[in-house]
């Protein structure tokens, strides 16, 4: 797995990305955010509320896999991420600040260590043509991953261009 590092000439996650809502963009970077991953679709042919329930049903399947059967009693454990869509028209893919805290009482290594192949290949059953970056966020460069990952903010938020945390939960 990678890390995210601090931006360099021509990064990404540097000067291109884009100016977005400032207050929402500071809301975002008070939350210690673990990871940042991108659940991309590699087809234009997938629409905007398909990709809406790929998430929902990435999010189940995930949590279920790290938690267990029982994984919704999980509520405090559970992955939480905000995530964003980007290009629903052309090549749909989301971009998710996410925070995993791992089972209480133990070592949250083991849930570091498995959600990049667990990420992978639980899009990949949900869209075989797919693909999956999961990346650690260093606390030093959140500032310049939430200002990518916002970049579309700086247009009218489109809320279902959106997922909000626990969005997908049933309490």
């Amino acid at each position: 797995m990678r890390s995210v590092t601090q931006p360099t000439e021509g990064n990404v996650y540097g000067a291109r990305a884009g100016i977005g809502n400032v207050e929402t963009k500071k809301w975002l970077a008070t939350n210690k955010f673990t990871h940042f991953v991108t659940l991309a679709t590699n087809t234009s042919s997938v629409r905007e509320k398909v990709m809406r329930d790929r998430l929902r049903a990435w999010d189940a399947r995930v949590n279920r896999a790290l938690y267990g059967p029982k994984w919704q009693k999980h509520q405090d454990e559970l992955i939480w991420f905000h995530a964003f869509l980007e290009k629903p028209k052309a090549n749909p893919h989301w971009h998710l600040l996410l925070r995993l805290v791992g089972r209480l009482g133990s070592d949250r290594n083991d849930e570091f260590n498995r959600l990049p192949v667990l990420a992978e290949n639980t899009w990949l059953d949900l869209v075989p043509s797919g693909s999956v970056d999961v990346q650690e966020i260093e606390d030093e460069s959140l500032d310049n991953v939430v200002a990518y990952v916002a970049k579309e903010l700086r247009y009218e938020l489109q809320y279902q261009n959106f997922v909000t945390p626990d969005e997908f939960r049933r309490f």
